[in-house]
């Protein structure tokens, strides 16, 4: 058989597999068609036949076809993380995720639709798991399913992730290969299951805990085979730190994997040379914790009752595995199926997760639980692109999945849609007071932190009465947007903030905000009263103190306020921004807390109606 050489694969194998459509002059269109590639593995019984003939070819040989998303085809969605060299960095843009062809020095191949192909040791491992004896296998893997040197297409096949996973007949949550005695510590999971999770406390559990796919009951456990085996609890005990391994493997910190488990309604996971069904494995994770405690428990007051021996508890195996990445996801997963409702597949579409709430989930930490790990990509901009099939607003904010642009201007169109809705996306812009950089208003979603001003307990609304209701944006610039609110005033002079911890003589070259109120008070038109008295949240510690022309104080979280900065509050505004003008434009400085203003006392009363336009 002729076979096409290696750097022309691509084009051989993708070519003659075409997802997208030709439009007249238009070309080549990026299209959410529901069309899709499936990969057909061929079974190792032909490939051995072909041997026996005297080829030379692969032993995994595999076809491309095409496929469409709305006839229902039968096929299996495989769920990875097969980027050998992935550690968890966020790289520049451009690096694709999991890309497993093209591998240097990598020496195996496998045949698709005659061409061979170059993989990584990882990929050819997967593929060679998959692979029957007898019979051909349908699947969906994104590595090879997925021409990603075609950004249009990668694109549009990104976008309909969620559709791919939801339309799987099932999934595979492939972890890997064996490793770490892994084959051992499924068997125990699996055994956990059949021999202490019977299934009417399988039911209870489901039952407690929402609706959930039924899982199988066809628990195979031979007693009689049991007694040869060790206990179960000391089975468990003896691989607590195989199964922690497995519960902490990279798959589980990936980005995607979150959306793809979501939408996963029929699966497995795969280890090596073991798999269990999705939900059975969920179940006995979820149950180590109770289960192995109590059997350490039991070990250390047995050791009481022998004379002479102190009892000591044994604290050097892992115990918590309700934080390890696997637990997370799958809690995630059970959540999202949980809460938004499913119907023959299709996700309903509400408003309970917009895309700002899961994007403030994942990304911004005081979201999270601190011992959370964050997910990971190498490449930033599925930061963003990752989440947009979770969210229930994709649609409405009219945001697309764009592989042409680079990260900046993902984060501008993000940042743009989110504000369209709401102005408290503002508040995490970092800002950037330099002209001819990237707009200061925009949201960096690999660097995004709390707002310091979202203290629960001392919430501020300082936009009063023109609140969310009289929120008006616009743009007429790609750069530039537009927001209704009110100046309150230009500040005149800054001071660096005295630490607490600050020895006295150093002190007194420093002021405080109490300071700078005296001075206030002591000047002629102070907005403030004689007895006005400072409540700031504990958790705001100022960084730059000023006072303005009109005598308010206030504070800024960075360093970098100029006297002439502009004191602003926007309409659906919670805090007052410091701006900075731009020409014709003003740009962000940062959040401010502003004394005497936070709760609406200044829009009440003051309020002088500008549009402002920001850079």
């Amino acid at each position: 058989m002729a076979v096409t050489p290696l750097g022309d694969w691509r084009s051989h194998v993708y070519s003659h597999v075409q997802i997208q459509k030709k439009d007249g002059n238009v070309g080549l269109l990026t299209e959410i068609n529901g069309n899709i590639r499936l990969l057909t593995i061929q079974p190792r019984s032909h490939a051995a036949a072909q041997r026996s003939k005297g080829s030379s070819l692969p032993a995994i040989q595999c076809f491309l076809k095409l496929a469409n998303l709305t006839q229902s085809p039968d096929f299996i969605a495989i769920s990875h993380s097969l980027d050998e060299q992935e550690s968890g960095s966020r790289s520049e843009a451009g690096h694709r995720d999991g890309d497993n062809t093209k591998t240097e020095g990598n020496a195996q191949e496998v045949l698709v639709n005659g061409a061979p192909v170059p993989v990584s040791r990882a990929l050819y491992r997967a593929l060679e798991s998959f692979q029957r004896e007898s019979d051909p296998i349908t699947i969906w893997i994104d590595a090879l399913c997925v021409n990603e040197d075609d950004v249009r297409e990668k694109s549009a096949q990104t976008a309909q992730r969620a559709a791919i996973f939801s339309a799987a007949t099932r999934a595979i949550v492939w972890l890997g290969e064996a490793a770490d005695k892994s084959d051992d510590a499924m068997d125990a999971l699996g055994r956990l299951v059949d021999e202490q999770l019977t299934p009417t406390v399988q039911k209870l559990w489901i039952a407690l805990r929402g609706k959930l796919p039924m899982v199988a009951e066809n628990a195979t456990h031979d007693h009689a085979s049991s007694e040869k085996q060790p206990s179960l609890d000391d089975q468990l005990h003896s691989l607590r730190t195989s199964i922690q391994l497995m519960m902490n493997r990279q798959y589980w910190r990936r980005i995607w994997s979150l959306q793809e488990l979501a939408f996963t309604a029929k699966g497995e996971v795969s280890c090596g040379n073991r798999s269990l069904d999705i939900d059975r494995f969920f179940l006995a994770a979820k149950s180590l914790d109770g289960i192995l405690n109590m059997a350490t428990y039991s070990k250390w007051l047995a050791s009481t009752q022998i004379p002479g021996i102190a009892p000591t508890l044994d604290t050097t195996e892992p115990a918590n595995f309700s934080k390890t990445p696997a637990i997370r996801r799958l809690t995630e997963r059970e959540s999202f199926r949980q809460n938004r409702g499913w119907s023959s597949g299709i996700w309903w579409h509400t408003t309970e997760e917009p895309l700002f709430s899961v994007l403030a989930r994942y990304h911004i930490p005081s979201a999270r639980n601190d011992s959370q790990t964050r997910l990971v990509t190498k490449d930033p901009r599925d930061l963003i692109y990752a989440f947009h099939g979770l969210a229930s607003d994709t649609q409405e904010l009219q945001i697309t999945t764009d592989y042409s642009k680079d990260y900046d201007q993902v984060c501008v169109d993000t940042t743009m849609a989110l504000l369209r809705k709401d102005p408290k996306i503002l508040q995490l812009s970092q800002g950037q007071t330099s002209a001819g950089t990237a707009p200061s208003w925009i949201v960096d979603w690999s660097k995004v932190r709390v707002p310091p001003s979202s203290d629960p307990a001392h919430p501020f609304r300082a936009c009063g009465p023109a609140d969310e209701r009289f929120y008006r944006f616009n743009t007429d610039s790609p750069h530039s947007i537009k927001l209704t609110g009110a100046f309150v005033d230009t500040v005149k002079t800054v001071t660096k903030s005295a630490p607490l911890d600050v020895d006295a003589d150093s002190r007194k070259e420093l002021m405080s905000l109490d300071d700078l109120l005296k001075q206030s008070l002591d000047g002629e038109g102070c907005p403030y009263k004689v007895d006005q008295q400072l409540d700031i949240p504990a958790g705001m510690v100022p960084e730059d103190l000023f006072i303005t022309e009109t005598g308010y104080v206030g504070f800024s979280y960075d360093a970098g306020i100029d006297a002439g900065d502009r004191v602003a509050v926007f309409y659906g505004s919670h805090v007052p921004f410091l701006l900075r003008r731009s020409d014709e434009t003003f740009r962000i400085v940062g959040e401010a807390y502003v004394h005497g203003i936070m709760n609406g006392e200044f829009m009440s009363v003051h309020r002088q109606e500008s549009t402002i336009r920001l850079s």
